[in-house]
């Protein structure tokens, strides 16, 4: 019984720790005490934590099938959008002698160049 979710970007501790992924690697450099450069602070990104991702699969896999197979799951709320410059803003209250620089970026990546093309 094939169910698709659909995560949104994940932070948080795991086991397998991922350091490539934004709130990680921010904290991760920002703690190390390296400079962290950023590419493109005011673009926005769903953000999830590994715990809600480990329930939403927990419970697809408790789901009756007839109500998850062959579905599409979004994992993620859009409370959750945050600009990279918001995470930053967090970690830096923690961590206020943080070296950060910002490179501006016009073109954003994770959209489509169609939705670009219209938030301008």
């Amino acid at each position: 019984m094939p169910v698709c979710l659909r995560f949104a970007t994940v932070y948080g501790v795991s086991p397998r720790m991922r350091f490539d992924l934004t709130v990680n690697e921010f904290t991760k450099e920002l703690a190390l005490g390296r400079e962290l450069k950023v590419f493109g602070e005011q673009f926005w990104r769903p953000y999830c934590h590994v715990r809600d991702f480990a329930r939403a699969i927990e419970l697809t896999l408790a789901s009756e099938p007839d109500l998850v197979a062959f579905n599409v799951f979004n994992v993620g709320d859009t409370t959750e959008n945050y600009q990279k410059l918001m995470i930053v803003e967090e970690i830096l209250r923690l961590i206020p002698d943080a070296k950060v620089s910002y490179v501006k970026k016009i073109e954003d990546r994770g959209l489509p160049r169609i939705i670009q093309e219209d938030c301008r």
